[in-house]
């Protein structure tokens, strides 16, 4: 809502989350990527600036590097960045991409919820509330997901951005430590902090977040 008060701002639910259809097969993110595309595609939108978060983050630099004339300007949020392909294996046996296990008790749930919550430990109820649902809802798709963005090596694919880039991090989120690797593989590129933020930085840091963006949105400066 408050990059809508000066862009014409779109969320949408990638396949598989939220309210959209579930995935027809295993999806890489080439194929999230052309998804956007269609998406874009579906509602006439012929060029658009593109904000991505975490492993969204690789969809973002999938779509700038194949479908380039489409995208005007990147927003790269707590990009990962792994050394592959020990960073890929690594991931690929964390929890996030582990099948979820339904319990009689519903400790799934509980696991869900301090899973999140170790990325952001003063993060407000509501908060972790409404991300830990969010990722419950998004069930297998959601580890699916997981797998694709351990899979995808953007150790290369960030070289093809040619667009106008902000790396957007929260000073105290995990992935800010890659920020200066991107920077020095993104020929035109910018960096942007936000003070005191981790993982849910456009929850908990809402007018920061939006005004950053929408600064670089207004003079990318690169």
């Amino acid at each position: 809502p408050l990059l809508g008060k000066e862009y014409h701002a779109l969320a949408l639910d990638l396949p598989g989350h939220g309210n959209s259809d579930e995935l027809p097969k295993d999806y890489a993110i080439e194929d999230y990527a052309r998804s956007v595309v269609a998406f874009m595609d579906s509602l006439g939108i012929n060029k658009a600036s593109l904000v991505g978060h975490h492993g969204s983050a690789f969809i973002v630099n999938e779509i700038a590097a194949n479908f380039a004339g489409r995208v005007d300007k990147v927003i790269l949020q707590d990009c990962p960045f792994y050394k592959r392909p020990q960073g890929g294996r690594v991931m690929l046996d964390m929890y996030q991409c582990q099948d979820q296990v339904l319990k009689p008790d519903g400790s799934h749930l509980v696991k869900e919820w301090e899973y999140l919550k170790q990325y952001s430990p003063d993060v407000s109820l509501e908060i972790l509330h409404l991300f830990t649902i969010a990722k419950v809802l998004a069930g297998k798709a959601g580890v699916k997901y997981y797998r694709a963005a351990a899979t995808y090596d953007n150790a290369e694919k960030v070289k093809l951005i040619t667009q106008p880039t902000l790396l957007l991090a929260g000073r105290n989120e995990y992935f800010v430590r890659n920020v200066e690797l991107l920077k020095q593989r993104i020929p035109r590129s910018r960096t942007a902090f936000i003070e005191d933020a981790r993982l849910f930085v456009s929850h908990t840091h809402p007018q920061q977040y939006a005004a950053a963006i929408a600064q670089f949105l207004r003079n990318p400066g690169v």
